[in-house]
């Protein structure tokens, strides 16, 4: 397995010459590549810890995607973490299933994940979700609002990515949207995604890949940059991203129309 490779949490410790970086090593760990570009960046450790004690002197917590929320959930408990995360004050970020495990409650009335019908959530942001039967598989296109704004400032607008969920998340009160998906699998729609908290420390999305979108990556990195004296990257990519010119490529030479009907999907 590629991740057996992967850097594991000891000696993850933040110094002033590097952003620390811990990703939860979850049993059920999925779309683990969403943090490919995190550790290219020539000034960040990322490492997978599986401790709570590894929490500490990190920059930067990621709860990753997961192929079972609940059963995830629980070892979190029992591994000790939901305490500490609830202690740690850096950053904090969801990503699919890890932005499920954020919420206050993931409930599971039909039984999708397991015989386990409601799991208590860490809590960082006021949000519920619940588990659906039909998961939803789309490449996505998404204009960040303005909650977004805390975490990326000065980031432009529209970043792309990837969903690949079961459940369905609503906000509370005290919870933003993050991003507004405006195409999925090549078509138009208006749906919101994600949730920020008040003081944008904690913020979680559907979409996968989120950190491959250089500006956002950038901007996002460059708040913890400027709080720990380093210099700052520029947003500037340097080019045109080669697979969105493969994808343009594709766009004008194939008969996408077709394609869709083919797959079943309808605009």
């Amino acid at each position: 397995m590629a991740l057996e490779k992967k850097a594991k949490g000891k000696g993850v410790k933040a110094n002033g010459k590097n952003i620390a970086i811990g990703v939860i090593r979850f049993p059920r760990i999925s779309n683990y590549t969403d943090f490919d570009a995190l550790e290219g960046e020539p000034d960040v450790t990322l490492r997978y810890i599986e401790k709570a004690s590894e929490l500490e002197g990190l920059d930067l917590l990621i709860l990753p995607g997961s192929k079972s929320t609940i059963g995830d959930l629980a070892f979190l408990g029992k591994q000790g973490f939901f305490q500490e995360i609830r202690k740690f004050t850096g950053p904090v970020v969801g990503i699919c299933g890890g932005y499920q495990m954020l919420g206050k409650r993931v409930l599971d009335p039909d039984g999708v994940e397991s015989s386990v019908t409601e799991a208590e959530g860490l809590g960082l942001l006021d949000v519920e979700t619940v588990m659906l039967n039909e998961k939803e598989t789309h490449q996505a296109e998404a204009r960040l609002l303005r909650a977004a704004a805390l975490i990326v400032p000065g980031c432009e607008d529209t970043v792309t990515g990837y969903e690949i969920h079961m459940g369905s998340t609503s906000l509370g009160s005290s919870a933003k949207p993050f991003a507004q998906i405006v195409r999925r699998s090549g078509c138009e729609v208006t749906i919101t995604d994600g949730a920020v908290s008040p003081d944008g420390r904690v913020f979680g999305t559907y979409l996968h890949g989120i950190f491959d979108n250089h500006g956002f990556r950038t901007a996002f990195l460059n708040r913890i940059r400027r709080e720990k004296g380093l210099p700052l990257m520029s947003s500037a990519t340097g080019g045109e991203d080669p697979f969105n010119l493969l994808a343009e490529h594709l766009e004008r030479h194939l008969d996408m129309d077709r394609l869709f009907r083919i797959c079943g999907i309808t605009c």
